[in-house]
């Protein structure tokens, strides 16, 4: 998981693909900018709300999975442990049917939902972690 951290100066318009998420082309944090990130709707209004403050962003593979605001809070989404089911039915579907050409693909997908699981994991074992 990489974090970001500084003075949240500017985000793009988002677009909402799904009900589930906002897609944004970028956020301009500190001396950096990320490109391409999602956030789950339910910590897009944290995100708004951040401009112009100093903050720590966590992403995980394009998506915020947290947000430590400037009075020290951590909020993370739940979204990425339901996974945690996902991955775990990807992977032990995936391992009898690897030997051929749709095992690989889904495989492949049960690892991306581990990896996300492990960084919920992560920020919620972070300190005054809250989870939207």
């Amino acid at each position: 998981m990489k974090e970001y951290q500084g003075i949240l100066q500017e985000i793009s318009d988002s677009t909402q693909p799904g009900n589930q998420y906002h897609k944004y082309r970028y956020m301009e944090i500190g001396n950096e900018t990320i490109k391409n990130v999602s956030v789950y709707s339910g910590m897009n209004g944290k995100i708004r709300n951040a401009v112009g403050h100093t903050i720590t962003l966590y992403v995980q593979s394009g998506l915020v999975a947290g947000i430590k605001t400037q009075d020290g809070r951590i909020f993370y989404t739940d979204r990425v442990g339901t996974s945690l089911m996902s991955a775990v039915l990807l992977t032990t579907i995936g391992l009898p049917l690897s030997f051929i050409i749709i095992g690989l693909p889904i495989l492949g997908f049960g690892i991306m939902f581990a990896l996300h699981f492990f960084a919920l994991q992560e920020m919620r074992s972070m300190p005054n972690a809250v989870g939207i």
